[in-house]
């Protein structure tokens, strides 16, 4: 019995602490030496424990952002920010560089076999529109254009690209992405011949920003019976 009325010593006092400050009328709480009160009349709210209907003028508007009454405090979990995804690019709107703009082109060298216009095309696929350039008839391909959003340095790049079985060519087929002003190589990628039909979804760091409008440059070369599917360009942050 002791404990009991220690419990309701101390509850009185909370009570009576807590209706000061929200303005309603102190709860009656049973005389702590009424032997008729029994372990059942107190209630456990979170650790806090208090007299049968005395929570009564502890409504909800007052016990809002009570600390265990009306939840926990936010955690770091609770308030994780999970990056939001961007494209980059619209597939549809991709330029072809001229060969005396070209950044993959070096000053002085022969014109590369340069892909006209017959030979990369964008086509809605199940997965989206994507861009897609046919080597079979020619070499070196760069394209461009305006970047669609504003990218923070620290942002994670996702590119995707597919392609068919390599049987054929010179060598390895190069891939590379560009931007900035002036452009600077952000993703390269050298593919050997023989490997087989496959996707690559790959990422990287942006190293750093990026601003909309600017140019977003999207490059391939080496020649061999092939068709090469750039599906998207998208970033996080």
């Amino acid at each position: 019995m002791n404990g009991v009325s220690t419990e309701l010593k101390r509850m009185r006092q909370f009570c009576t602490g807590v209706c000061l400050l929200v303005g309603c009328s102190a709860p009656t709480a049973p005389d702590v030496h009424d032997t008729a009160v029994s372990q059942d009349a107190i209630s456990a709210v979170d650790g806090r424990v208090l007299l049968d209907g005395a929570a009564g003028v502890l409504d909800a508007h007052h016990l809002d952002g009570v600390k265990g009454l009306d939840g926990d405090a936010p955690t770091d979990a609770d308030t994780t920010v999970v990056p939001k995804r961007y494209s980059l690019i619209d597939n549809s709107k991709w330029i072809a560089v001229l060969p005396d703009e070209d950044m993959f082109i070096a000053p002085g060298a022969m014109e590369p076999d340069v892909c006209p216009a017959t030979e990369f095309w964008s086509e809605e696929m199940p997965e989206g529109l994507v861009f897609e350039v046919n080597t079979t008839f020619c070499a070196h391909l760069t394209v461009r254009q305006a970047l669609l959003v504003d990218v923070p340095a620290g942002a994670v790049v996702d590119i995707a690209i597919s392609h068919y079985e390599i049987i054929d060519g010179d060598g390895g087929y190069y891939l590379a992405l560009a931007g900035g002003v002036p452009p600077s190589v952000l993703w390269e990628k050298t593919i050997d011949v023989g490997a087989l039909e496959s996707t690559y979804n790959e990422s990287f760091t942006l190293p750093g920003s990026l601003a909309a409008g600017e140019n977003m440059v999207f490059h391939i070369s080496n020649h061999g019976d092939n068709h090469w599917f750039l599906k998207s360009l998208s970033a996080g942050y």
